[in-house]
């Protein structure tokens, strides 16, 4: 009950959101899932689900959003013992945070995996001037780069070797992107 509560809650306040929403959201549980095979499945999917309720570039939203989720977690009559393991992942899914139970590190790198490849350099370009109000295409290419130097904070070797098509795939854009730029 509380795992379907949650995902009508995330899909209603994420609505409209188009790189940072639901769909983000789930990905990230789905990526999580493939990175272990012994896990709580209950922490890892209400940090997945939750863990973007606030948007921002800061790192004040990590903190906002875990608050926001201990209240729904409350709400919905989630197990009181997996509460604080959740929010533990949604504090540190950061790049360079040092999640400390599998499943925050599973959220780490499951949302560092979202935001490389094609749907990452999507959602980038997205929130390049949304979250991040940049003015330039020269901008939105060292964001980029930030991004992709980032995949040193990969904690997993599973997820390392799901992120090197992405990272490939990275790589050649930010070239390409380099060269367009100075024509």
């Amino acid at each position: 009950m509380p795992r379907n509560m949650i995902y009508q809650y995330v899909k209603d306040i994420t609505a409209g959101r188009i790189a940072s929403g639901f769909n983000h959201c789930n990905r990230v549980y789905h990526l999580a899932r493939e990175l272990d095979d012994d896990y709580d499945d209950d922490v890892l999917y209400a940090a997945c689900f939750l863990h973007d309720l606030i948007v921002g570039t800061d790192e004040q939203k990590y903190l906002q959003s875990a608050e926001k989720a201990e209240q729904i977690l409350h709400e919905v009559g989630f197990p009181p013992e997996k509460i604080n393991p959740a929010l533990e992942a949604i504090r540190t899914h950061f790049p360079g945070a040092t999640p400390g139970n599998k499943e925050a590190k599973m959220l780490h790198d499951a949302n560092l995996l979202d935001r490389l490849g094609a749907i990452g350099l999507v959602r980038l370009s997205i929130g390049a001037f949304f979250w991040y109000h940049l003015k330039t295409l020269n901008d939105v290419l060292n964001l980029l780069k930030e991004i992709r130097e980032q995949t040193k904070y990969l904690i997993s070797d599973k997820a390392k070797e799901m992120a090197k098509d992405k990272i490939k795939f990275m790589d050649e854009a930010i070239i390409e992107l380099e060269n367009e730029k100075n024509l």
